[in-house]
């Protein structure tokens, strides 16, 4: 299907303005390219073919798609598709990127903005039946993707299930996140990652926003409370009580406690931000010994 606009190219960096109703796609692209703190952008994958709509738009890393990622779709209606004809015709999809960021957060916030904009989810001109931040393109396939955590809570819950594959699971979770590897690659990274949300006001006003409102209501709710909220402090408790987790975890989580505070009341920052002068005596002390030992309890006082 021929595309409306500039040709697209897969090497160039390109910028995104567009205009249309919906019904007409229409992408005006100049080259911009990327700065050299550059690690993810949008891309735009279009497929030649018949089977599929002829867009798609995604986000990822430069590098990952220059090095031929498509894009990944999810929904029941196209997943199966793209896969068979990605696998089968390869040369009937092209990938353009059209804009470039600093942080994943901006990417998938820019992903977003596109497809809310282009109205994806209802626009048979694109395969995509979902924005970046979760809102689906309908009722099915909304149903299938609550169904299939309704599947997977219940598996999770399965006596059977715990004892054997979810404690293996869990085991192996566990020893990997230890290893030094671990920490210094995807432990940063996750960290990283959680930080830029979290810093990105678009997303705490969405979707972070909806998810407190939907906690704070099933938090509020007796039944909840009486059922699961007790379950889970019942499980706690009986787990804080085994002396398998106070000789293992217990002391460990105490010891990282204990240093990160040590590290946190002997710098100078915090120092400078916290520690009080006595008026009286000139004393520069934590809060705790001033409170103590210092201000209108001085001993300098006294003595006068």
């Amino acid at each position: 299907m021929p595309i409306i606009g500039n040709p697209l190219n897969s090497v160039a960096f390109l910028t995104d303005s567009y205009n249309g109703t919906g019904a007409q796609t229409v992408f005006t692209m100049s080259v911009a390219p990327a700065t050299s703190s550059s690690i993810y952008c949008v891309y735009l994958t279009t497929y030649q073919g018949n089977k599929l709509p002829p867009f798609y738009i995604g986000s990822s890393t430069i590098a990952k798609v220059n090095a031929g990622y498509r894009g990944s779709v999810s929904s029941i209606e196209y997943k199966a598709i793209w896969q068979k004809e990605l696998k089968a015709h390869p040369e009937l999809f092209l990938t353009s990127i059209l804009t470039t960021h600093e942080t994943n957060i901006d990417a998938v916030a820019r992903e977003n903005k596109l497809h809310v904009n282009l109205k994806v989810i209802n626009n048979p001109l694109y395969i995509n039946k979902a924005t970046a931040f979760g809102h689906f393109s309908s009722i099915r396939e909304k149903e299938a993707r609550n169904q299939q955590k309704v599947n997977i809570t219940k598996r999770m819950n399965d006596p059977v299930w715990i004892t054997t594959v979810g404690l293996e699971r869990q085991r192996k979770i566990s020893a990997t996140k230890q290893t030094q590897e671990w920490k210094e690659t995807e432990g940063k990274r996750l960290s990283k990652l959680a930080k830029e949300r979290y810093q990105n006001k678009e997303w705490v006003d969405t979707v972070w926003a909806d998810a407190s409102e939907r906690r704070k209501k099933t938090r509020s709710n007796p039944e909840w409370i009486r059922t699961v909220w007790a379950e889970q402090n019942r499980k706690t408790s009986e787990k804080k009580l085994s002396q398998e987790w106070k000789d293992l975890v217990g002391i460990d989580a105490y010891k990282k406690v204990s240093v990160s505070v040590s590290k946190t009341v002997n710098s100078l920052e915090w120092k400078q931000a916290n520690y009080k002068t006595c008026p009286s005596c000139s004393a520069c002390t934590n809060p705790g010994n001033y409170a103590k030992h210092h201000g209108i309890k001085c001993k300098t006082l006294k003595a006068a």
